[in-house]
Order: structure tokens, then sequence, then C-alpha cells
């Protein structure tokens, strides 16, 4: 009589299900039925609730189907604490109208225009570091960007763009979309800060990329004035 098949042992219920849940949760939405249960059981990102009461921009972003690149602007931006209850109020609105529907697309072109803007005024800016006072390495930049008094003019933009992003996923009234166009003429109007439009002018000068920009920029700032 030949040798009796040795049979494998047993995997733990357990075991199994997490194997299989995180071969998954890569792609969760083609998930279904015992598939998202899974998903759901080990899956932080598909459980906010599990997350600490306090946690950062950075983690909600490793929940995002597409993981953002990671540039220094978009550093500047993660660094910032969420508090999760902030968090689920500041992604959530109510039904648009038609006028605030329009208001918020204009919102969100005039984020979309102010990003590559600002990334292009900080190259410039480091690279004028870099001639008066030492070279810049790339770990040293997000630290130059918080605290150098060199760069500090550039943080009214970084915090417009922070409240433009905000607003545009949350409930706001007319005079909020009218206070942001106010902020965008007081950087790139013509009757701008003088103390941004000292350094801002010379690089717009400089610069096609940033002219152009510019000019992109004041046009669909002139539709959040409705």
């Amino acid at each position: 009589m030949g040798a009796s098949k040795r049979r494998k042992p047993p995997v733990p219920e357990s075991h199994s299900e997490a194997g299989a849940a995180r071969g998954r949760i890569l792609s969760p939405r083609a998930a279904s039925g015992q598939q998202k249960d899974l998903y759901s059981r080990y899956s932080t990102c598909g459980r906010l609730s599990d997350l600490d009461s306090t946690f950062r921009a950075s983690t909600v972003g490793h929940c995002l189907p597409t993981l953002p690149q990671s540039t220094v602007e978009a550093r500047c931006f993660e660094a910032m604490p969420l508090d999760k209850n902030s968090f689920y109020a500041r992604t959530m609105h109510t039904p648009d109208s038609p006028e605030r529907a329009e208001l918020r697309g204009a919102l969100r072109e005039v984020s979309k225009l102010l990003l590559p803007l600002h990334r292009a005024l900080i190259n410039l800016a480091r690279e004028d570091y870099a001639f008066a006072v030492a070279p810049v390495k790339p770990a040293q930049l997000l630290q130059l960007l918080t605290d150098d008094p060199f760069f500090a003019w550039l943080k009214p933009v970084t915090s417009l763009i922070v409240d433009i992003d905000e607003m545009a996923r949350t409930d706001f009234e007319a005079a909020d979309v009218a206070a942001i166009a106010g902020r965008v003429d007081r950087l790139f109007g013509a009757k701008a800060d003088e103390a941004f439009s000292a350094q801002y002018i010379p690089m717009l000068q400089r610069s096609v990329d940033i002219a152009i920009g510019h000019v992109e920029l004041r046009k669909a700032a002139a539709r959040l004035r409705g």
C-alpha cells in the first residue's frame, strides 16, 4: 500500500482572511460582499474612526486612491495638524445652488493655477537665496520656507492656497468668496500689497512662466466676483 498523502496543515481563518484583505487594500472599490467587510476590518484607511483623535493631512493622503507626489509645497501643507472632527466638517457640504456651484468651480480653478505659480516663486526665491546667502540643499528648503525671513513673503500665498482648498470642500457664503477674491487682489492685483509686490514684481519680470501664470490667475480670479 502506497504512502498516504500528506495533508497540508489548515491555515487559520484569521490568517487567510487577512491575506485576502491585504491583496485587496490597493483596490477597495473592486471589493464586494465579504471582501468589503474584510477591507473595513483590516484597513485603517477604510475606517477613519480607528484613527487617533489627532492626525495629519499626510495620513489622509495615504487613504486616497492616487497618492500625491511629494513636493515642497505639499509638505508645507501636510505638516499642518488636523483634528478628526474638523476633518469631517471640512470635507462635506450640502448640495449647491447653481450660483454656489459656479463659485465653487471658480475657487477650484484659482487654486489649480496658484499651485504652479507658487512653485515657480519658490524656485526663483531659492535661486536668489543661493546667490545671496548659500546654496540650498533639498532637505533644507522646507525648513527655510517655514522659518527663514528671506522666504517669509511667500507665506501669504501658502495660506491663501490652504484656505481656498478648505472652502472649496465646505459650505460657504458669497461673502466668503468675496473675501478670498480680495486676498487674491492684494497679492496679484493692480493695487497689491507693497511688501509683497517688492518681491513679486521683479520675479514676474524675470520669468515667462510666472508672467503667464499671473495672467491666467487674474482671469480666473475675476470669476470669484460672480
